[in-house]
C-alpha cells in the first residue's frame, strides 16, 4: 500500500486520490525503507587491525619453511 499510495508504480498502480503531501511523505517512507534494505544486504566490511609493532616483530621472527 506504500507504493501505491507513494505513485511509484512498483507492483501497483498508483493512487491518484491523495495529495500530494501523502504521496511525498509515503515517498519517504519507501525511500527509508529502501536504504535500510541496502544496508542489511551490504553490510559494513570489518576493517583489519592495523599492525602493531609488537606482531611486526613477531612477523619477522618466524622462520619461513
Amino acid at each position: 500500500i506504500k507504493h501505491h499510495l507513494a505513485g511509484t508504480k512498483k507492483d501497483v498502480s498508483a493512487c491518484d486520490k491523495v495529495g500530494p503531501e501523502v504521496k511525498k511523505q509515503m515517498w519517504d517512507i519507501v525511500v527509508g525503507l529502501q536504504a535500510n534494505l541496502i544496508k542489511k544486504l551490504n553490510p559494513p566490511k570489518k576493517k583489519l587491525p592495523k599492525m602493531t609493532i609488537t606482531m611486526i616483530k613477531r612477523w619477522k621472527g618466524c622462520q619461513i619453511l
